[in-house]
């Protein structure tokens, strides 16, 4: 046997210890070491030995410490074995003990950090420049498993497979069929993502529902002894040590994209979790090549984020996804083996010129995905930016055309986008998957999402690959992502979150031919040529994209202005303390420095002495010589001071020159910023503002710049909007552990003022910020104030303390003593800060006239100079739409120092007057309610609240009115009638959801709060009433649960109480309308229980009631309604009695006034689903005369109402059930397939009531049948 290679280790005697455990483990992988300890003894000649050691190894590790820099022999040892890796190959690896400068000579070099053993002898396997002596040494072998599918007639397959190059076994042909089918939708659908049990049931819920799709899919992919023969290749590669790539090989669009990583085998295995298992997917159309690059690895960054207001899709999380990416590979980035540039506006433009520059191991791709449309064409695609943050719908061929011209390839590009990995079958009305059309396009490798893909998954997942890319000597994004698919589900399974969903499956790696490393560390580093930076001596922060939060369109505005040829001399970025004014200038600067503007920063005071230095400074390495000597002009004592403004003048004028004054309000006048403190400042800043033509001026202030009218562009910066707060949120280390309640408490109570968020993250945290620079401030005011902050602190405590340092922050005392100066300022910010949301003037000034009456211009006006007042106090915010808001947290610090009945009037008022415009504005009619309910009225936002609920009812938006009610039920007394009726509808809404365990409770509560109201005033009818309905809606869901004889005793106490009602009082009408329903909801419980004659006696008596109260009111339409379905309710009992013609009588009656309401209100979600119903029951009876052009004419026109009022809602589980059953009544095997995808989701979900269950049974003995019927 050959010697194993030697591998000669160069360090300091300093650094000893921590080499020898290296070299213990260096050894026990096969290699000899050359550690001088070892190898030279007593009476050797060192320096011959040495000699010896360095001639005979086959590579060396260099040991970069500090210690080593200073270590001469360390040098000359480095300077032998670097002459030696030219002239006669020899590897060598520095080894990086700490972060220390890397010599020029290592520097084309990849550096391993000390602690990645792994990647250590990776390097040394690769680079040891002769052939490895045995099995020790060498890598682990990888057993090659390609299955390939190929689509046959029928929804047939055959499967043959390939062992390393060999056929493996014999062919087989497999029949997709329904359950792979419906097992596709359900995946890509995600519909088991919504269990709502407890952590343990939920997790088992999801497993079982994963399990399920597994064995379908595993079923295709490991036939018969396919699967017995994997199984045993398995298990004989794990006793040899060995690995298993998996690929699945196939040139059908809709069998590359199903979601092989679920398949099972017979045994329970799921190979894509097996950490000896890589799968991928590899496309036989496509051609696409790439060869390994030389490291350093290179990321670049492209995030589709418009807007909001400028995408469907909801704004997207990607500061954390690109924080999570700057972690993932911070320890190779201080090595100097890893890089990422994430570009400032995603958009195809942007990624070919920074293609063009230098050349990427991975373009990382972040946007909504899915179906698109663009210039007319519909494709499958990603939604990325422009410069104005508009969305950009984006095609596979768009993004390839940008790498193709950028000269360059994109070995791998990381889709993290939802269904980017998802194909259709290929015909006339094909679209083809982004992952897919990419490979087409030419690129090799796309990583990409199979489904949808939450982003707490999507960011952990690309952390984790990021990880796996900076390690190893020629890492395989196939290696790198089944690593971080195992780590990621190992972590939510440890975490058991009730609300985490199994993805493991979604991500999936696509590839043309065979799959090559991505990059290879052995070869010269190519360097990575970063950006130009600015520097800043200033207190500007200079956050990463990852760190600042939101923001990106107020930036976006900020560099357009700025950039804007003859526009105004510069941008000042308003707000009260702590909004992110300097945070948003700080990424202001490293925009413009990325097109090579000069920047200068000053903060605070300062005075013409230090700008005319840091301009100096700034303008040192100026490539223009003439600008460089304006600049040492500016800080020669030869120049006099009076001359040096025209010098900047002149440099604003010919240069691109940024001058960033941050703090802006310590040069004016405390507390209000109303003049300057020094005339000499405001003469400067008049001839900065005149001079200013190439360059601009950045102002970050409090207050409005006096005398900056005209000259410079307001940027207003506002609370963060709910979306950008729950990002933040995300990275607030202190809010994790609190209660749900908590946690929402203390969001509701700061709302979106940044440093707020972040101190009081700072005070659960002991004192501890986020960020270095939140830490120092928040401990220095609470210095200040003599708090402490290591204390533990309740939630409230923490929220009061926080408050307590944000007023002292922003001199809050201070600026509200300011406003009452001015009598009625007060009054008129305490009014406004009771408006969770921005509002008018106008509607400001109604509040402050009582809110009954709409104010006159006079008041208007007075209101409006008001808030002007106290805008420049920076206590209230105004936008460009003219409406007004308080910070939250302000406004709570400001409800702190009124009194609780001052503050509950002015709550009264503004929801007094939020609810006086008509017709009514549902946001405003929402915020109305709960200011009343705020004011404790309770009869006045009851009335307003049920007012709000019965335009969400007939809308359709049932959801919306269960959660609103669920959330005002908690506020009213529980001895208040409007406590009762919003429990029972947040009930009908849990019920919706399928929570049919939690409805019974939430009914129960409204029933027994009616019961006691009834005992305290036996004589109020509406009681009476109230108590009738909680009755009747709990045997409805009874009834819907299959449990008719629970639901029976209360339908029968409903009709009982309706009964009295109506006989107590036989003029009023809605009684008669509730006795009407009543008698049809007995006729449908005994219907159910068989007794269609009892039944009939009921229906009749609701049918007469209901002729005669809309021959009475024929314009009523709820009377209309009732007549409606009373005529149907005859026509299932008679068509059950076999008397198909009269039933026939009644459904067309029914039809003609479902018709008539629906067009008459074609919003009424109600009247939508009645008519879907009358088409139902006449395409039943076509059906049964053999009137199949009836028949499907009517089913027809009821299915495309059932799917538009499934998509209007689509959590609500009745709709569902409602769309399958359609589906499932019209015989065809893909709407049959389509009912059972629906059914088995919901039933995965639990959400499927056990009444409904047997419908699975039913769709699946008719798909057999049908299936049968035609020989398939």
């Amino acid at each position: 046997m050959a010697e194993a290679p030697i591998v000669f280790f160069s360090y300091s005697s300093a650094d000893r210890a921590v080499v020898q455990e290296l070299a213990a483990k260096v050894e026990a992988a096969g290699f000899r070491v050359w550690v001088d300890r070892y190898e030279i003894r007593g009476g050797d000649d060192f320096v011959d030995k040495l000699n010896e050691g360095l001639a005979a190894c086959a590579a060396g590790l260099l040991f970069v410490s500090r210690a080593a820099l200073d270590s001469p022999w360390a040098q000359r040892e480095w300077s032998f074995l670097t002459k030696a890796q030219v002239e006669k190959r020899k590897r060598v690896i520095p080894v990086l003990l700490e972060r220390v400068p890397v010599p020029a000579l290592l520097d084309t070099l990849h550096r391993c950090p000390i602690d990645d053993v792994d990647g250590i002898l990776d390097a040394i396997r690769e680079r040891a420049n002769r052939p490895q002596p045995d099995a020790a040494v060498s890598r682990a072998r990888t057993r090659r498993l390609a299955i390939r599918l190929e689509p046959l007639p029928d929804r047939r397959v055959r499967v043959t497979a390939t062992l390393d190059g060999a056929s493996w076994g014999a062919a087989h042909e497999v029949e997709l069929g329904s359950g792979f089918r419906y097992s596709l939708e359900s995946f890509l659908r995600q519909r088991f993502a919504l269990a709502r049990d407890a952590a343990a049931q939920a997790r088992a819920e999801r497993d079982r529902a994963l399990a399920q799709i597994g064995d379908q899919v595993g079923r295709v992919l490991f036939p018969q002894d396919l699967a017995q023969a994997v199984v045993g290749l398995l298990e004989q590669t794990r006793q040899a040590g060995e690995r298993v790539e998996l690929a699945v090989e196939t040139a059908d669009s809709e069998l590359l994209a199903a979601p092989w990583e679920t398949a099972r085998l017979a045994n329970g295995l799921t190979p894509a979790l097996l950490d000896i298992v890589t799968l991928l997917r590899r496309d036989l159309d496509a051609q696409g090549t790439a060869e390994p690059l030389p490291g350093p690895l290179k990321i670049l960054v492209a995030v589709g984020a418009p807007d909001e207001g400028n995408t469907r899709g909801a704004p997207l999380d990607l500061e954390r996804e690109l924080q999570t990416i700057f972690d993932a590979i911070d320890a190779a980035k201080q090595a100097g083996g890893a890089y990422v540039r994430v570009l400032e506006v995603g958009g195809v433009e942007s990624i070919q010129a920074a293609l063009t520059d230098q050349a990427y191991h991975v373009l990382h791709l972040s946007g909504h995905g899915g179906r698109m449309e663009k210039d007319g064409k519909s494709f499958l695609g990603i939604e990325l930016e422009d410069e104005d943050g508009q969305a950009v719908p984006t095609s596979a061929e768009e993004i390839a055309h940008a790498i193709r011209e950028s000269g360059r390839p994109a070995p791998l590009v990381f889709l993290a986008s939802c269904h980017s990995g998802r194909g259709e079958r290929k015909g006339e009305s094909a679209l083809t998957g982004l992952a897919e059309g990419l490979l087409d396009a030419g690129v090799a490798r796309v990583l990409a999402m199979q489904a949808a893909v939450s982003d707490d998954y999507a960011t952990r997942l690309a952390g984790a690959f990021y990880r796996q890319l900076t390690l190893g000597e020629k890492p395989l994004a196939s290696h790198a992502l089944a690593v971080a698919r195992r780590e990621v589900e190992t972590a939510f399974r440890r975490e058991e979150r009730p609300d985490a969903v199994s993805e493991f499956a979604t991500p999936s790696l696509f590839v043309a031919g065979e799959e090559a490393p991505l990059l290879d560390r052995g070869l010269p580093l190519e360097a990575f040529r970063g950006l130009p930076e600015a520097t800043s001596r200033g207190a500007v922060p200079r956050l990463k994209a990852g760190d600042l939060v939101g923001r990106r369109e107020e930036v976006r505005r900020t560099v357009r202005t700025l950039e804007l040829a003859g526009g105004m001399a510069g941008v000042q970025l308003l707000g009260m303390g702590g909004v992110g004014k300097s945070s948003v200038a700080g990424r202001v600067i490293d925009r413009l420095a990325e097109r090579y503007w000069t920047v200068v920063t000053l903060s605070g005071r300062w005075a013409l002495g230090d700008l005319c230095l840091e301009i100096a400074l700034a303008l040192a390495d100026h490539p223009d010589q003439g600008t460089r000597a304006l600049g040492q002009a500016l800080n020669s004592p030869e120049v006099e001071d009076r001359r040096k403004p025209l010098l900047i003048a002149k440099l604003l004028r010919e240069t691109k020159l940024l001058l960033v004054l941050d703090n802006f309000e310590d040069l004016l006048t405390e507390p209000g910023g109303e003049a300057y403190r020094q005339a000499e400042t405001a003469e400067l800043m008049d001839l900065l503002y005149h001079g200013a033509g190439k360059g601009r001026l950045l102002v970050t202030c409090r207050y409005p710049v006096p005398g900056s009218a005209g000259k410079l562009a307001k940027e207003p910066l506002g609370p963060l909007p709910p979306s950008q707060v729950r990002k933040l949120r995300l990275r607030l280390p202190g809010f994790e552990g609190l209660k749900p309640e908590d946690a929402a408490l203390l969001l509701r109570a700061v709302g979106g003022h940044p440093r707020m968020l972040e101190y009081l993250d700072g005070v659960l945290r002991g004192g501890e910020g986020r960020l270095e620079h939140v830490t120092e401030r928040l401990k220095g005011a609470a210095e200040e104030l003599g708090l402490n902050l290591t204390e533990k602190l309740e939630p409230k405590a923490a929220l009061a303390r926080a408050l307590e340092l944000g007023a002292a922050d922003i001199l809050l005392d201070e600026l509200l003593e300011l406003a009452r100066r001015t009598p009625g300022d007060e009054e008129a910010l305490r009014q406004l800060a009771v408006f969770p949301r921005p509002v008018t003037v106008a509607t400001v000034a109604t509040s402050l006239g009582g809110g009954t009456e709409a104010a006159g211009e006079a008041e208007t006006a007075a209101a409006g100079a008001a808030l002007d007042r106290l805008g420049r106090l920076s206590l209230a915010t105004g936008g460009g739409d003219g409406r007004w808001w308080v910070h939250r947290w302000t406004a709570l610090a400001i409800e702190q120092r009124a009194g609780e009945a001052d503050w509950r009037e002015v709550c009264r008022r503004g929801g007094e007057a939020l609810w006086l415009p008509t017709p009514h504005d549902l946001g405003d009619s929402v915020e109305a309610a709960r200011l009343l309910l705020s004011a404790r009225d309770w009869d006045r936002a009851g009335a307003v609240w049920l007012n709000v609920g019965g335009y969400l009812e007939q809308t359709g938006r049932m959801l919306d009115f269960a959660g609103f009610a669920a959330e005002v039920a908690v506020r009213f007394p529980d001895h208040h009638p409007e406590y009762a009726r919003s429990m029972a509808v947040a009930a009908h809404g849990l019920w919706l959801l399928g929570r049919t365990d939690e409805a019974l409770a939430r009914f129960d509560q409204s029933r027994a709060a009616w019961q006691r109201l009834t005992e305290l005033q036996p004589g109020m009818a509406d009681y009476q009433r109230g108590l009738s309905v909680s009755f009747e809606r709990m045997g409805d869901l009874l009834m819907a649960l299959g449990r008719g004889e629970e639901a029976g005793p209360n339908h029968e106490q409903a009709l009982g109480i309706r009964k009295r009602l109506a006989e107590g009082e036989p003029g009023r009408v809605d009684y008669q309308g509730d006795l009407s329903v009543t008698f049809k909801k007995m006729g449908d419980l005994l219907m159910a229980l068989g007794k269609e004659g009892e039944a009939r006696e009921y229906y009749e008596q609701a049918l007469e009631i209901a002729k005669r109260l809309a021959e009475a009111e024929p314009e009523r339409a709820d009377y209309q309604r009732d007549l409606s379905v009373s005529f149907n309710k005859m026509g299932d009992l008679l068509e059950a009695l076999g008397r198909a013609e009269e039933a026939r009588e009644y459904y067309e009656q029914d039809l003609e006034i479902a018709k008539r309401l629906a067009e008459g209100e074609p919003g009424r979600a109600d009247y939508q689903r009645g008519l879907a119903v009358s088409y139902e029951r006449m395409g039943a009876l076509a059906r049964n005369a053999k009137d199949f052009e009836g028949f499907l004419e009517s089913y027809g026109r009821a299915l495309a109402i059932r799917e538009a009022l499934a998509q209007q809602e689509s959590g609500r589980a009745d709709l569902a059930v409602e769309l399958a059953v359609c589906l499932a009544n019209i015989p065809h095997p893909e709407l049959l397939e389509r009912a059972l995808g629906i059914l088995v989701g919901l039933r995965d979900e639990g959400r499927l009531a056990p009444i409904d269950e047997p419908k699975i049974a039913a769709a699946e003995g008719l798909l057999q049948e049908m299936r049968a019927a035609r020989g398939a």
